[in-house]
């Protein structure tokens, strides 16, 4: 439910996705650039749509990431490494205002990004507060030492999102211009004012009106990429749930048993001390007492045992410590309740029976 609720930083308004791969076999690079030019285009004039960029690796892809290395002068790399590493995309400049990813600082991609010119890039806030926490990141220079198309200038940066789970913390992302880092897969974003099923329809028609060979791998609306992240917490939610349900009855049950077993053995003893005068709201409170200290020693067990494996869970959690305060009260005392019942039932039971007959039952 948590998760459910966070902001992935991306595709806040409606949005149509459109996921292609534009054959090396049918279009060199040149010709590549110019057909995602001509789609963005034509996508721009599909009505309703508000804005639509290109990246080469969306946000959230549970099926596979980009990374970049780099260095930056005066920061050493991590301790058995020799360089920095970021998650990272090319773009088109009208991705961010498609995607809904805000450039804080500095500027966006433009048109006058070009191979031939300076080589760029945009980087996320969680990159700019890591590496330039005294100083301005706009301007500063990723170091590239194993790259044929030489160092990064950093140009802008941009609001932070969510890269590969919506549990993680912000991560470094490094964006850079499509028309410098061409790829011939890319996905499209397309913000749409009207219904964004209708907008994913018809951005795949447009796409096979430019090209009818086209190869289309997904066609979706942003809600349902986000509902396919989510997938997997919800399964497990369900999982665990049902499971727990389970354990929490068959728990309920089994100690309902051993309780009230335990109080009913007594019976005869009960004859004894009524037949010697003890009245029957005294004998109820003895067969409690001594039934539950049964269940104090289980309960001190089992929940040293639950502390001690809580921390497994860390992993399936999400705005909730694996030590829930909530967790360690209320299932403590709904078993502590139906260990009261377990053991009140037998012994009002057992305190109204005749002493004499009490006795003669063993």
């Amino acid at each position: 439910s948590r998760v459910q609720t966070v902001d992935p930083g991306f595709g806040r308004q409606p949005t149509a996705i459109l996921s292609v791969a534009i054959p090396s076999t049918r279009y060199s690079e040149e010709e590549g650039r110019a057909f995602t030019r001509r789609l963005l285009e034509r996508f721009d004039r599909i009505p309703g749509v508000e804005a639509t960029g290109l990246t080469s690796n969306l946000f959230l892809n549970t099926l596979s990431t980009q990374n970049i290395e780099f260095n930056i002068d005066g920061v050493e790399p991590p301790e058995g490494r020799e360089t920095h590493r970021g998650d990272t995309a090319s773009v088109s400049p009208g991705f961010f205002d498609a995607a809904g990813v805000r450039i804080s600082r500095g500027r966006n991609f433009s048109d006058q990004d070009r191979d031939e010119t300076a080589q760029v890039a945009i980087v996320s806030q969680a990159l700019a507060d890591k590496f330039f926490p005294d100083r301005d990141a706009v301007g500063a220079i990723l170091r590239r030492p194993d790259s044929d198309t030489g160092d990064l200038r950093i140009v802008g940066v941009a609001s932070d999102t969510k890269v590969r789970a919506l549990s993680e913390a912000p991560r470094d992302f490094v964006y850079r211009p499509h028309s410098q880092a061409y790829t011939a897969f890319a996905t499209f974003v397309a913000s749409t004012s009207v219904n964004p099923e209708r907008t994913a329809v018809e951005l795949m028609a447009a796409g096979r009106e430019l090209d009818p060979q086209l190869t289309v791998f997904e066609s979706k609306t942003m809600d349902r990429h986000l509902g396919i992240v989510l997938l997997p917490a919800r399964l497990w939610a369900i999982l665990f749930s049902a499971f727990a349900g389970l354990a929490l009855v068959l728990a309920s049950i089994g100690l309902y048993g051993v309780v009230s077993y335990q109080v009913s053995q007594r019976t005869r003893e009960v004859g004894i001390r009524m037949s010697l005068g003890a009245d029957g709201s005294s004998v109820v409170r003895m067969l409690m007492g001594r039934g539950l200290s049964l269940v104090g020693i289980g309960a001190a067990v089992g929940m040293t045992a639950a502390m001690l494996a809580a921390p497994a869970l860390s992993g399936v959690l999400f705005g909730i410590e694996p030590m829930d305060l909530w967790s360690f009260t209320l299932m403590p005392l709904v078993l502590s309740l139906v260990a009261v019942a377990a053991a009140y039932f037998p012994a009002r039971k057992a305190s109204g029976i005749d002493p004499v007959r009490a006795l003669r039952s063993e």
